[in-house]
């Protein structure tokens, strides 16, 4: 990554991480601070964190649960299987 950095004329970058790369930025950002000036991470979790080798199984999963009941996958992937999280998938700043 500092070849890479350095390549395009910087001393310093600033690092956009979006899922997967969400975790190559805080690996970056750990091992070559001094490469980053600023880091957004979105819609990630922290890199190598418990649980991220379930990940493509619970995507796979959620899809196919949406699938079958006919609801929006994100409701299960994104909310917890609560009263309150239903009621937060279901609302309307969420859907759009």
């Amino acid at each position: 990554m500092q070849l890479f950095i350095r390549a395009l004329g910087f001393d310093r970058a600033d690092l956009l991480g979006l899922s997967m790369g969400g975790f190559i930025t805080q690996v970056i950002a750990g091992q070559e601070p001094h490469l980053v000036r600023k880091v957004i991470l979105t819609g990630t979790g922290p890199a190598g964190g418990p649980g991220i080798d379930k990940v493509t199984a619970l995507t796979i999963r959620a899809t196919l649960k949406g699938a079958l009941t006919r609801q929006d996958p994100k409701q299960f992937l994104f909310f917890t299987d609560t009263e309150g999280g239903r009621r937060a998938g279901r609302a309307p700043s969420w859907n759009g």
